[in-house]
C-alpha cells in the first residue's frame, strides 16, 4: 500500500515501519561503537603496564632517538586513549537545527523556556506526526552515531603509531 502523490507520509503504515526500523538500527550500531570503544580502551589501558612490566628499564643515560621515540609513543596513547574516552561519553547536543523532542537536551530547553506545558505540547506535536518525530530522532541519532565512530577511529588512529613508536624506542632503549 502506496500513498497517493501529495498525502502526508504519517497515513502511509509503511513509511512508519521504515522509520521504527531505521531508528532501531541506529540505536543498536549505536551500542555496538560504544562496546567496541570500551574494548579498545580497556586494551589501551591494559599494554603500557604490560611492556613496563617486562623487566626492561631506561638506559641510565638514554639517547635523543630514545626519548624521542617513547614521548611520541606516550603521546599519541594519551590522544588515542582520550579519543576513545569521548567516543564513550554521553553526547548532550544534536546538530539538528529546528523544532522537535527527541532528545533530553530538547525536553529540558522545552521545560526551560515555556515550563511543563511546553513539553506536554511539543510531545502533542510530535504525536501528530509520529513518522516524522522518529525520522528527526534516526537523525539526531545518527550525528551522534558519527560522533562516536570518528572519535574511534582517531583513537586507533593514534593507539597503533604511538604503539609502534614506543615500542621501538624500549627495543632502541
Amino acid at each position: 500500500m502506496t500513498a497517493a502523490p501529495g498525502t502526508p507520509a504519517a497515513t502511509v503504515p509503511e513509511a512508519r515501519y521504515v522509520a521504527e526500523r531505521l531508528l532501531a538500527t541506529v540505536r543498536e550500531d549505536t551500542g555496538r561503537a560504544d562496546v567496541k570503544a570500551s574494548v579498545l580502551l580497556s586494551v589501551a589501558l591494559g599494554v603500557p603496564p604490560l611492556v613496563t612490566g617486562l623487566g626492561r628499564h631506561p638506559p641510565d643515560h638514554p639517547a635523543v632517538l630514545w626519548l624521542v621515540l617513547v614521548g611520541a609513543g606516550l603521546l599519541m596513547w594519551l590522544a588515542g586513549s582520550l579519543s576513545l574516552v569521548r567516543a564513550m561519553l554521553p553526547h548532550s547536543g544534536t546538530e539538528r537545527v529546528g523544532p522537535g523532542i527527541t532528545f533530553f537536551a530538547d525536553v529540558v530547553a522545552v521545560h526551560t523556556a515555556s515550563g511543563a506545558r511546553g513539553v506536554a505540547d511539543a510531545v502533542g506535536l510530535a504525536g501528530g506526526d509520529v513518522t516524522a518525530w522518529l525520522l528527526t530522532q534516526a537523525v539526531d541519532n545518527s550525528h551522534i552515531l558519527v560522533r562516536k565512530y570518528r572519535c574511534i577511529r582517531w583513537g586507533v588512529g593514534w593507539l597503533v603509531p604511538g604503539a609502534l613508536s614506543a615500542t621501538a624506542g624500549l627495543l632502541l632503549g
